[in-house]
């Protein structure tokens, strides 16, 4: 995400506090009557706010959708196949991630191949990790690290970059955490 997405989304939630904090205190005083209906604070709702603001403001949506599904699941609890023909239209639909297919020709492995089952050795110059109740361990061997996106909710990854150099120029880490 570059910085210029991250400070617009960092100015409207400020504002957004800002006026909330404003009106409810303007209403603890009596100067107007101020209130926000009682279902915005079932976290039904929370969730699917969550998943909006991933949505909108990252670019590994994945976690935003499973968040927004997770809620609103919930709120229609009949409306469960909808998540089955969701997930056939992700599939069919679902383009080639860039992250997957990367093949730099520059780059230049460091040969080493030793791995236990605990950790996978990964030598691409991208990373991109997903863990949900869970988490791994990675290791990157990389002469040319460009970056990548790590999600967690509900676990954690561990990645050691020990033998990795990075790529000259600019190196990106896009992390979303989540109770992990």
């Amino acid at each position: 995400m570059n910085n210029q997405n991250n400070l617009s989304a960092r100015l409207v939630a400020g504002i957004v506090l800002i006026a909330l904090g404003a009106l409810f205190l303007l209403d603890n005083y009596g100067i107007i009557n101020f209130s926000l209906p009682n279902f915005l604070f079932h976290w039904e709702y929370i969730l699917i706010g969550i998943g909006i603001y991933i949505l909108s403001t990252s670019q590994n949506k994945t976690a935003g959708i499973i968040l927004i599904a997770v809620g609103a699941l919930n709120l229609f609890p009949g409306s469960w196949p909808l998540l089955l023909v969701g997930l056939g239209a992700y599939i069919i639909l679902k383009r080639n991630s860039s992250v997957n297919n990367y093949v730099d020709p520059n780059f230049v492995s460091t040969g080493e191949t030793e791995s236990t089952d605990s950790e996978t050795q990964n030598t691409n110059d991208i990373i991109d990790d997903v863990s949900i109740f869970g988490g791994g361990t990675k290791r990157v061997t990389s002469n040319n690290f460009k970056g990548g996106k790590l999600t967690a909710i509900f676990g954690g990854s561990e990645v050691h970059f020990e033998n990795s150099l990075l790529k000259k120029k600019k190196n990106e880490i896009e992390q979303y955490r989540s109770n992990g």
